[in-house]
């Protein structure tokens, strides 16, 4: 009998297609303007990504593992962002809105260069595919335009340029670690299930989180 390709996969691989799928439905969900709902779904998507490397120490890995959880990143942290960011700013502008493309490609360089140089080395080169995503979506969710008067559209945009240059900077970000990584995953959890509970506190609790991480961990990691 010829082998499938699902005989290839170990269980952190189906993890990861889990995340695929989170993606692929918030995408969906931006389409019929359900943009909440896919700011959530890309946030368990984020939960998805995390998990599957917890599980990775505890099972066997296979050889497509770290490809398909780069794909998966593409979907969930890269297109669905920039198409929430897309729908955003549509109608303040088509050229404004289509701006987040370069969030796109910059995305798809930094997976393809982390697969390449640091896979298996300790951190990451420029900001993580999955912080980004997830700060586009809380930006979104704590919903600025009420204190700033300032339309969602013309913060979110901006914010993609930004990340896609924190993306492909060479600044070294640390991975989070295990003790940091339970509470950070229970505060994405809580902003996924609850992303409008007491003035959107759980997302705005992230988004400080994420703010601590993108500006002073670079300073504060060692490389090792």
């Amino acid at each position: 009998m010829i082998p499938s390709l699902l005989d290839l996969l170990e269980p952190p691989d189906f993890i990861s297609l889990m995340n695929v799928g989170f993606g692929f439905i918030a995408v969906i969900a931006v389409a019929v303007d359900d943009l909440v709902i896919a700011a959530s779904l890309i946030l368990i998507g984020a939960i998805a990504d995390g998990l599957d490397g917890i599980i990775a120490q505890y099972t066997p890995t296979s050889d497509l593992g770290v490809h398909i959880d780069s794909f998966g990143d593409a979907v969930t942290f890269g297109v669905a962002p920039a198409l929430l960011a897309h729908y955003v700013a549509r109608d303040i502008s088509l050229a404004l809105s289509l701006v987040p493309i370069f969030y796109v490609l910059a995305v798809i360089v930094r997976l393809a260069a982390y697969n390449v140089q640091d896979v298996d080395t300790p951190g990451f080169t420029g900001v993580p595919s999955t912080f980004a995503g997830v700060t586009v979506v809380v930006v979104f969710l704590t919903h600025t335009e009420p204190l700033t008067g300032i339309d969602d559209g013309f913060v979110l945009v901006p914010l993609t340029v930004v990340l896609a240059y924190l993306m492909l900077i060479e600044v070294e970000y640390p991975e989070l670690k295990k003790e940091h990584a339970v509470p950070m995953g229970a505060v994405v959890a809580l902003a996924a299930l609850f992303p409008e509970a007491y003035g959107a506190v759980f997302p705005t609790m992230l988004l400080v989180a994420l703010a601590g991480f993108l500006l002073l961990s670079p300073f504060l990691y060692d490389g090792r």
